[in-house]
């Protein structure tokens, strides 16, 4: 079992760009789901669809269509912020702006995941799950 389901997901991200996959495979979670709907509604994949192949997991999956630009990936970094052993929390005064707005900050607040630009609009704070740039 997999103990820190956004870290594992972002690294398969990362492992699929570097060897210029089309697309990789997540375990299924709700969390997953909504920061991959954050990812697309922002540019920075493709698609992503609940599959129910048992390939690899034993529980449905996500397969994540990855986004490519002139054979460069539209993702060139991201990073794991609030981690299982140490969680970062922000007021909505308080959030991250990602290499001067390029980037995207992914936060959980009590109405979902948001990017911070959203949260900062709603004047909502929450936990900074990720940076996406």
């Amino acid at each position: 079992m997999i103990s820190d389901q956004i870290g594992d997901l972002l690294t398969r991200i990362r492992n699929a760009i570097k060897v210029r996959h089309l697309e990789c495979l997540v375990s299924f979670s709700k969390m997953n789901e909504n920061i991959l709907k954050v990812m697309k509604e922002n540019g920075y994949i493709l698609n992503y669809q609940k599959t129910t192949d048992e390939s690899k997991f034993k529980k449905p999956s996500l397969k994540i269509n990855l986004k490519y630009k002139n054979k460069i990936s539209v993702i060139e970094g991201t990073k794991r912020i609030s981690k299982p052993g140490l969680r970062i929390y922000q007021k909505s005064s308080n959030l991250p702006v990602v290499l001067s707005k390029i980037g995207v900050a992914i936060i959980s607040t009590s109405h979902g995941v948001m990017t911070c630009s959203q949260a900062k609009s709603k004047k909502l704070g929450g936990e900074i799950l990720a940076y996406i740039w």
